[in-house]
């Protein structure tokens, strides 16, 4: 007897998928996040049901290990995603990143390579993009180091992991900008030769019971505060490294205690693309935390599925934007955000596909309830006769999607 859905396709909903598919997420990192440093991969391979339980120390429970790598490769595949592990580096040894290393990549003839075919999985994973850590500074982490104790464990894992596959690139524990006593100079200068991406992760508070309006101002300031601060971050590890170091912005959210993201923070997603477009090649990998339910991009109960607005966004610029970066000028009324300073009124980014024939402009309205009326002024591109435009908004900034009503914000074309 089950309570799986009859269409689950390998334990999964279809219904999630699906939602999951609509926003095309190029790389999904996993499996966290403070959950990681206490994780032994060793736990989720297998018969699910001979796994143990083991109790979660950073979340405060129960974790059943029915999701393991496996399954994760294969959620993978079926939404088209690249897979990004984040090894263990809290309470786990370079040994073990390693053999996880091998597991997923390495032949059958290695020890671990043998164990996945034996499992049903001969052809090796390939997975390019592996984590040394999850925010080692903080004393919330299990196993949390000083700087200097990182990047030494850092380059142990490093050395232990490319022993197995030295194709592999690896994103070290970065903080924002020269925060937390400089940590990013002094990993950057023992482990900046072993890593191609520094993380940096930011949340921006919101609480419902604060003032709309003041909320609604921080929400779509504080992308251009994040601009500053990750480009600050850029230019402090390219110096204490000797080389530049591209930026993996794989944690990033607005952390709000209301159980629904509303259109305010749709725009605020909608800023931080942007940013991260005009940031270009110094910050190419970002990643919202997190997918589904807590700080998801879509929420689910047991039998229902809700497209948040930050979805929506997704979905927005995922179809809205091209491969090719434009430079833009915008010219509009100046005012005062809290977290961001002195902004235009608008924001505006523009991109061409591939073969140039397509030219994409995404404009913001910042204001809190002003229209402006705007002019685009194209040189170099003849548009077509009929163009396309595609609306993000709602009837207040706190309109939100939920069970009862789940398109009460939507996409207007």
């Amino acid at each position: 007897v089950s309570l799986m859905p009859a269409d689950n396709v390998d334990g999964m909903r279809a219904d999630v998928l699906e939602a999951i598919r609509e926003i095309s997420p190029p790389i999904v990192r996993w499996p966290g996040g403070n959950f990681v440093s206490g994780y032994d991969w060793r736990d989720g391979i297998g018969e699910r049901d001979r796994r143990p339980p083991r109790w979660d120390r950073a979340w405060n429970a129960w974790e059943w290990n029915d999701f393991g790598t496996d399954e994760f490769m294969r959620f993978c595949q079926l939404v088209g995603a690249q897979p990004y592990i984040c090894a263990n580096a809290g309470e786990g040894m370079a040994r073990e990143a390693a053999d996880w290393v091998e597991y997923c990549n390495g032949p059958t003839e290695s020890r671990w390579g043998s164990v996945r075919a034996s499992l049903g999985h001969p052809e090796p994973y390939d997975v390019r993009v592996w984590g040394l850590g999850n925010e080692m500074y903080g004393d919330w982490q299990l196993g949390h180091l000083s700087a200097t104790n990182y990047g030494l464990k850092a380059v142990e894992m490093a050395r232990a992991m490319r022993a197995v596959d030295p194709t592999i690139q690896l994103v070290g524990v970065g903080v924002d900008a020269d925060g937390w006593g400089g940590w990013n100079r002094e990993v950057c200068r023992i482990a900046g030769p072993y890593m191609e991406w520094l993380s940096v992760h930011y949340y921006l508070g919101a609480r419902v019971e604060d003032d709309p309006i003041l909320t609604y101002m921080n929400e779509v300031g504080a992308p251009a505060q994040v601009e500053r601060m990750l480009m600050a971050t850029y230019q402090i590890a390219e110096a204490a490294a000797g080389r530049p170091i591209p930026l993996a912005f794989d944690e990033w959210n607005v952390w709000t205690n209301t159980d629904a993201y509303s259109l305010r923070e749709g725009l605020f997603a909608c800023l931080i693309f942007h940013a991260l477009h005009r940031l270009g090649d110094r910050c190419p990998m970002a990643n919202l935390a997190q997918l589904v339910n807590m700080l998801g991009a879509i929420y689910t109960d047991q039998t229902r599925v809700v497209r948040t607005p930050v979805h929506l966004a997704f979905r927005l610029y995922t179809r809205g934007s091209g491969a090719v970066g434009v430079p833009v000028e915008v010219q509009a009324p100046v005012t005062h955000f809290s977290l961001g300073g002195e902004l235009a009124a608008l924001d505006a980014v523009a991109s061409l596909s591939h073969d140039a024939r397509t030219l994409y402009v995404a404009v913001v309205n910042r204001m809190p309830a002003d229209s402006v009326e705007t002019r685009l002024e194209l040189s170099g591109f003849d548009p077509a006769d009929a163009v396309q435009v595609t609306t993000l908004n709602a009837p207040t900034p706190e309109t939100a999607n939920t069970f009862e009503e789940p398109q009460a914000v939507g996409l207007t074309e």
